[in-house]
């Protein structure tokens, strides 16, 4: 069992936003190629703020908040990371597009 507010916790929660993330790319047809995220600008403090996560394709990228929680396994949350994360990949797919067609 993950306890909250712990960096396991914190872990767990960065690990579900990368698996979403993940699981969104795939998703998308073409299956978009996530090349690496970056969250919090590569920062290994624990913060509690939201969250800034950058995610990279091969040629772009976008930004996103992500909510911070202490709960990672909290359905409210879950669904507010998906909301989040399928239009941002999205829109990184349709950016990653554009490149490929303009070479």
């Amino acid at each position: 069992m993950i306890r909250l507010g712990t960096r396991e916790g914190y872990m767990a929660m960065q690990q579900f936003v990368e698996l979403e993330v993940q699981k969104a790319a795939r998703d998308r047809q073409p299956e978009l190629r996530v090349r690496h995220l970056v969250w919090d600008g590569g920062s290994l403090d624990l913060i509690t703020s939201d969250h800034v996560v950058r995610i990279h394709s091969n040629n772009c990228h976008v930004e996103v908040t992500i909510q911070h929680t202490t709960w990672p396994a909290h359905q409210p949350w879950i669904d507010i990371v998906r909301a989040t994360i399928v239009p941002a990949v999205r829109q990184l797919g349709e950016m990653e597009r554009a490149v490929s067609r303009r070479s």
